[in-house]
């Protein structure tokens, strides 16, 4: 009930086109009013990045206009399949909520079905399947992506060689290597200390075939500013440190590389990145796993984009962590043999 009457409420404002600083300012204290007096839901505080990526869905791709007939919705779920169109709508929806409630009712988040992965994964985390401590991110959610792909389309990826931007620690990239047998995979990050706990693992864990590369990948050939705050580092003006940044197109051309699969999560810079990989993916028509939930531009701009390539990729949206309320929201791409 709660959450249908800040809908009317938001819609309304809309509708009459209230000034977008107090739509944010009435909803907050109407959330406030309602949590200091009702007391039977689970409440979070909603953050400041939750908040930001909300912002950039809201404020630049669903403020305006009906909803059925938004022109960036249509295009995402052109094609799509339906789990994917219900997908989305309801991460959209998800986004609206965060973006209009400083506190969060997790009583709402979660659906049945997520509920009941949460249970299943609680068990095999518990396992782990002897793989490293480090990888978790349940059991590497790079993994059950790939385990999407029909069989013919697994077995193309045989020997041929990986982009994993945003290694991070080195989790999926674990992943690739015992799960899958690929030739080399280029685990690129930026973030010094980062990098740093990646070499680590790749010597620990005797991944001989992963070659840890210390750049970013964009759009241009450089140097660029990134903030360092763990899994969760960013480029921008923000940031508090230069790295240098690569295009893949670059760097695959220079390595003489033979690409299979593109896994991307790098917090906010992946439709950049897919610029500046643009000649790899018209050449090889590699697998494609690209997180998109970081900013609407990448949730709504990166399918079209490589729709324009005229690739012949089929996609897929999923949503691969059922702890998360919008985050781990992957569009996977791939050519159906």
């Amino acid at each position: 009930m709660k959450t249908k009457l800040f809908q009317l409420i938001y819609r309304v404002l809309k509708f009459l086109n209230a000034p977008l600083k107090n739509i944010i300012k009435l909803s907050n204290f109407v959330n406030l009013i309602i949590f200091s007096f009702f007391s039977k839901g689970k409440y979070i505080v909603r953050d400041e990045s939750s908040f930001m990526f909300a912002e950039s869905f809201v404020k630049y791709y669903l403020l305006g206009g009906s909803y059925d007939e938004n022109k960036f919705i249509l295009d995402l779920k052109k094609d799509l399949d339906e789990t994917s169109c219900v997908l989305v709508d309801e991460i959209l929806k998800r986004f609206e909520y965060i973006y209009t409630h400083s506190l969060m009712d997790t009583d709402q988040f979660f659906n049945q079905e997520e509920l009941k992965e949460q249970s299943l994964l609680d068990r095999e985390r518990k396992s782990k399947n002897n793989l490293p401590g480090f990888v978790d991110e349940v059991i590497s959610f790079y993994h059950n992506g790939l385990k999407l792909l029909p069989a013919e389309v697994k077995k193309s990826l045989i020997g041929t060689d990986v982009v994993d931007a945003g290694a991070f620690w080195g989790d999926s990239s674990v992943i690739f290597n015992k799960e899958y047998d690929f030739h080399k995979i280029y685990a690129f990050e930026p973030e010094k200390n980062n990098f740093s706990k990646l070499v680590t693992n790749i010597k620990e864990n005797n991944l001989s075939n992963v070659l840890a590369v210390e750049k970013g990948v964009g759009d241009f050939v450089g140097q660029i500013k990134i903030k360092s705050q763990g899994p969760g580092s960013y480029v921008g003006d923000a940031g508090d440190e230069s790295i240098n940044i690569v295009t893949i197109d670059d760097f695959v051309g220079k390595n003489n590389a033979n690409i299979g699969l593109i896994k991307m999560d790098i917090e906010g810079s992946e439709y950049n990145a897919v610029l500046g990989a643009t000649e790899t993916i018209k050449k090889f028509k590699p697998v494609l796993v690209i997180s998109i939930y970081h900013r609407g531009k990448d949730f709504f701009e990166i399918k079209p984009y490589l729709e324009s390539l005229d690739c012949g990729y089929e996609f897929v949206i999923r949503k691969f962590n059922p702890y998360s309320l919008a985050q781990e929201i992957m569009l996977i791409a791939y050519i159906n043999k």
